[in-house]
């Protein structure tokens, strides 16, 4: 992901950061599934966001998350319990 911004100066990092994102235009967004299930929203991003919460319930995504951030920790501890960090997840 960093390949992206290689060579790139702090400066001209700051600057691409500050560049104005065009806005969706307005209105009602879809996306169709090929099921035919319809999520609505105010641009493309609500309407993912709408559908990965049909398909992935916020626990589980939670769940997942903190997985990866014990995983992450153990690695960085060298073998450090992560539960000992982060508590136990089942909790």
């Amino acid at each position: 992901m960093m390949d992206i911004l290689k060579g790139m100066s702090d400066e001209e990092v700051l600057a691409l950061a500050n560049t104005e994102t065009p806005q969706p235009l307005p209105g009602t967004w879809e996306l169709m599934a090929p099921d035919g299930r319809i999520w609505t929203g105010a641009s493309p991003i609500k309407c993912l966001h709408a559908e990965i919460n049909a398909r992935v319930p916020p626990q589980l995504a939670l769940a997942r998350i903190r997985r990866g951030l014990m995983e992450e920790a153990a690695e960085d501890a060298r073998g450090d319990d992560p539960q000992a960090i982060f508590g136990d997840p089942r909790a």
